[in-house]
């Protein structure tokens, strides 16, 4: 007896979708384990390859499952796709198709799809990373005719798109393969055709800035390919630019980006000290248990749990860092622009304190992991353009240009909250070092460029003490340096001995700081047993502070000619720190296009 038509009928577990069922059906070579069909059947997949015109029009209107579609190329390996090439050939050729037809909505999907698709198959590891990814996508023959077929469709619609959102899309396209395919042949396709019109064209038509996101990101990474190999035109055209409202949009985009980036630092630990309030007040004196909870923070994380967060960050839209490195080093109008553009709104933040912010907390965690440590020199080398710049060094520095810029203090020694400049804190900074110094010298004697450091560190406060009167804001300042300068006793001759500098860095001005604190330790001794006939240590801060201001009568400073000069950046001398900061870049990239 046949079974009633009103009888329910069992239902599936979980239901596929059409278009990932069309995943499937496209590379069959999954059926069974994802072992691959014998020879026979091979034969009917590349007959199945060549679908009906009905199955890819199908295909190309259907909403795409970029997840679905990435862990299916993911689980193939690099010789899988090579026997898959008929496929995946079919289907690049079928969506560049519909991307430069341009019909709603297949060209979106056509791009979304490209998207995952070029993502997973351009970044496998072949065993020739170039002809073989070639050989996946076009085949060595027509890749040629294919490709720069494929880049000037792209490079069309980010012109000229038929709306913002599709323009975006096929940034993102490029983003994706650039970033899978960065030390592969192919990403030469995109310096052949010179993009840097189009991206720009792009941000200027951006309502808001956060859309220059990844044009901006896109072109770090393009400027960086290959250019300590051949001359690169993105670098060129970096150079030339002078669209100042296009930079503002660029430089709002990296200030935002910053600000988000410091932020995730403070939702792991919030950093700011809190006011005086009832609830603080009565925690201090062990009564917290009767405070208002209305405002309580949320629980911060254990201290095991938030070094892995902290472990995680920066995320990876840190990528735009190096696009605003090469920004800063190629042209002056955007450092000027970055150095000076104010807050887009009342009570945000100016795009410099944005990032100066996020250079602080890069610096602070710089231990955690070598791709912090490698963003937080990047920052220093954008700050060393900007302050190289006399004219703009002089315009940061004046107090029209005053900023508030939020420092990291989640690391003791802590870090003090000032709106103006602090010379006092740089003192104490600069000889803290020198003491850490001497105290691990047996561990930091053999690190490279240590002779480095240690002669900058100490012709830094050399200087500050043969000119410190002609650059600070007042006599206190000063005065306070030879006041903490006496205080470090004889730290300086021990670190004089610890790296054995009398002999091995006669270039330094070391015996210029000993002798500093040697005359004043002469003064001290003898005020001291004028005054009270005992040592030194029984003068109050007061009493020290006036035999350093007499002391400069009798005082002769003797430093080194050259303190004041300095070489300027070259970015040749960094060539292999910036390719590997390149590398990071791509990775980070890689894992926005995979999130997207």
């Amino acid at each position: 007896m046949e079974p009633s038509p009103l009888t329910q009928q069992v239902r599936p577990e979980s239901f596929q979708q059409k278009i990932v069922e069309l995943y499937h059906i496209l590379f069959q070579v999954f059926i069974s384990l994802n072992i691959f069909a014998t020879a026979a059947n091979e034969s009917q997949d590349e007959e199945d390859a060549d679908r009906s015109e009905g199955f890819w029009r199908e295909f190309f209107l259907l909403k795409p499952d970029k997840a679905a579609l990435e862990n299916i190329l993911a689980e193939c390996s690099p010789d899988d796709l090579l026997q898959l090439q008929t496929q995946t050939r079919a289907l690049f050729s079928r969506a560049v198709n519909e991307i430069k037809a341009g019909a709603a909505p297949s060209d979106e999907i056509a791009l979304d799809t490209l998207t995952a698709f070029l993502g997973e198959v351009l970044a496998k590891r072949y065993t020739n990373p170039s002809s073989d990814a070639i050989n996946v996508i076009a085949g060595l023959e027509d890749v040629d005719a294919v490709f720069t077929d494929f880049v000037n469709s792209l490079d069309g619609i980010i012109r000229n798109g038929r709306t913002l959102d599709v323009r975006q899309k096929a940034i993102e396209v490029v983003l994706s393969v650039t970033s899978a395919a960065y030390q592969t042949g192919l990403v030469s396709y995109f310096t052949h055709r010179d993009l840097f019109p189009s991206l720009m064209k792009f941000i200027q038509d951006s309502e808001v800035s956060s859309r220059a996101f990844e044009p901006f990101v896109l072109l770090g990474l393009l400027a960086n390919y290959n250019k300590f190999e051949f001359q690169n035109p993105y670098r060129l055209r970096l150079e030339d630019f002078v669209n100042e409202s296009t930079i503002q949009k660029v430089i709002r985009a990296v200030g935002g980006t910053c600000s988000s980036l410091r932020n995730d630092f403070v939702a792991v630990q919030d950093d700011l000290p809190e006011g005086w309030s009832l609830t603080s007040t009565l925690a201090y004196i062990g009564l917290g248990a009767i405070s208002p909870k209305a405002n309580a923070k949320p629980q911060a994380p254990s201290p095991e749990a938030a070094k892995a967060l902290f472990a995680a960050l920066p995320g990876p839209k840190t990528a735009i860092l190096l696009a605003t490195y090469d920004f800063a080093h190629a042209n002056k109008l955007f450092c000027f622009n970055l150095a000076s553009l104010s807050a887009e709104t009342r009570h945000g933040e100016p795009p410099l304190s944005s990032f100066l912010s996020l250079t602080s907390y890069l610096l602070s965690h710089s231990h955690r992991s070598s791709r912090t440590s490698l963003y937080a020199y990047l920052n220093l080398l954008i700050v060393r353009l900007l302050v190289e710049d006399q004219v703009l060094c002089k315009r940061m520095c004046s107090d029209e240009s005053k900023i508030s810029v939020r420092l990291c203090r989640q690391r003791q020694p802590y870090l003090p909250l000032v709106r103006a400049y602090h010379w006092s804190e740089l003192w104490r900074a600069l000889l803290s070092l020198i003491r850490f110094l001497t105290s691990y010298a047996s561990d930091l004697h053999s690190l490279t460029n240590i002779r480095t450091l240690l002669d900058n560190l100490v012709n830094l406060i050399a200087l500050s003490l043969s000119t410190g009167d002609a650059f600070l804001p007042s006599a206190s300042e000063y005065d306070d340096l030879f006041y903490k300068l006496v205080e470090t006793g004889d730290v300086l001759t021990k670190f004089r001995d610890a790296y054995d500098l009398s002999k091995t860095s006669p270039q330094n001005s070391l015996p210029t700081l000993i002798s500093v604190s040697s005359h004043y330790y002469t003064l001290l001794q003898e005020s001291s047993q004028s005054k009270t006939g005992r040592s030194t240590k029984s003068l109050s801060p007061q009493q020290v502070s006036e035999v350093i201001k007499s002391g400069y009568e009798t005082l002769s400073i003797t430093a080194k000619d050259g303190l004041d000069a300095w070489d300027r950046y070259r970015e040749a001398d960094e060539k292999t720190f910036l390719k590997k900061m390149a590398r990071v870049a791509v990775g980070d990239v890689r894992h926005l296009v995979g999130l997207k």
